[in-house]
């Protein structure tokens, strides 16, 4: 008896470890001045409709402005108050925030805005203003929507050789997630990289080997790309482990040498392991941001994650089919010296690095 209620008390115990908390989100009220006729106003008022479901704490009010005189002077009344000129429709008002206008970006600034009122404390002027209690109060950073806006800029801001800046918070995740997938494959040290995995790979004389190894090192690479925490330590390592192996198997085709097949393989593994912690966390810390932003379930963030994983490895996979098909038309005094220049490369490349 004692060892079933024993059983019992850990099994409650567990269950209240791993049982999701709820925690209580603030109300917010989403006030949408428009005008009938406005087309922007239109598509707002479509957006709005379709995350209405999406947050059960938010409350849409809207106020027709052009053919409703009284809402038009409490939108200057708004606007007076807090030292906005209010010229156009749609604006939008959420908590201390106040949106003009009507995008695909304002659609993510919206979407922001609710999350984040959802989450803090905040002062509704709306209600305020009409009730005739509104006292315009200081600024507090840490509360502060803009302030926040201004930090998600600094996180989903890069700059590209001949592209520009790009600002992805402005983009929606579907657009996002292989933009940035593909960038971080394409960046010119991984580049360096996935061409000594596949000269390693060569090494190995079984086919039915290089089929099975090909898929698993790929996979690996590309996983841990993803969950490296990536720090100056780690990636001095791992840039030593790299030039150690490359190294190895430059020595290994100079001196026509064979390594036994299973340390061989274990080589290439650990080689494939520490190229994807050697890579560049800055794109992949974007896509973090904006699925943080976005307050994806734990599905959606794996889907996203799965979605940058396929994108990522979709360049090395078509480098992988055209680098096999030019090695078929190498001769074998032509495959060593160019595997030989591509780990001496790699070598010269990872130390200037």
């Amino acid at each position: 008896m004692l060892k079933k209620i024993r059983f019992l008390l850990i099994l409650i115990a567990i269950s209240i470890c791993i049982m999701p908390q709820a925690s209580a989100k603030e109300k917010v009220n989403l006030y949408l001045f428009w005008g009938d006729g406005c087309p922007h106003c239109a598509a707002e008022q479509q957006y709005l409709n379709t995350i209405q479901d999406e947050f059960d704490n938010l409350t849409i009010i809207k106020y027709e402005v052009w053919y409703h005189d009284e809402n038009n002077q409490l939108l200057k009344q708004i606007g007076d108050k807090t030292n906005n000129t209010m010229t156009g429709v749609p604006v939008t008002i959420i908590g201390q925030t106040i949106i003009k206008g009507f995008s695909t970006s304002i659609e993510q600034k919206i979407r922001r805005a609710i999350i984040y009122y959802s989450e803090n404390k905040h002062q509704d002027i709306v209600e305020e203003i009409k009730n005739g209690t509104y006292e315009q109060i200081e600024e507090i950073p840490d509360e502060n929507f803009s302030k926040e806006e201004e930090k998600i800029n600094e996180n989903t801001t890069v700059t590209l050789p001949l592209i520009g800046t790009i600002n992805f918070k402005n983009l929606d995740l579907i657009t996002t997630i292989p933009i940035l997938g593909l960038l971080s494959s394409l960046s010119i040290p991984m580049i360096y990289f996935i061409f000594t995995l596949l000269a390693s790979i060569t090494l190995i004389d079984d086919n039915k080997v290089k089929i099975k190894i090909i898929p698993i090192t790929f996979l690996i690479l590309g996983l841990t790309s993803i969950i490296a925490i990536t720090n100056s330590t780690f990636t001095l390592i791992g840039k030593i482990i790299i030039i150690l192996l490359s190294f190895l198997f430059l020595l290994i085709k100079i001196n026509n040498r064979k390594l036994p097949k299973k340390i061989l393989i274990i080589c290439i593994i650990i080689l494939s392991l520490f190229i994807g912690l050697t890579t560049s966390q800055t794109l992949l810390d974007i896509l973090k941001t904006l699925i943080n932003i976005n307050n994806l379930s734990i599905i959606n963030k794996i889907i996203a994650y799965v979605g940058y994983l396929i994108s990522y490895l979709i360049p090395y996979i078509i480098l992988l089919l055209l680098g096999n098909t030019v090695w078929r038309k190498i001769k074998n005094r032509g495959k060593l010296i160019t595997t030989s220049l591509i780990f001496i490369a790699t070598i010269v490349f990872t130390i200037i690095s």
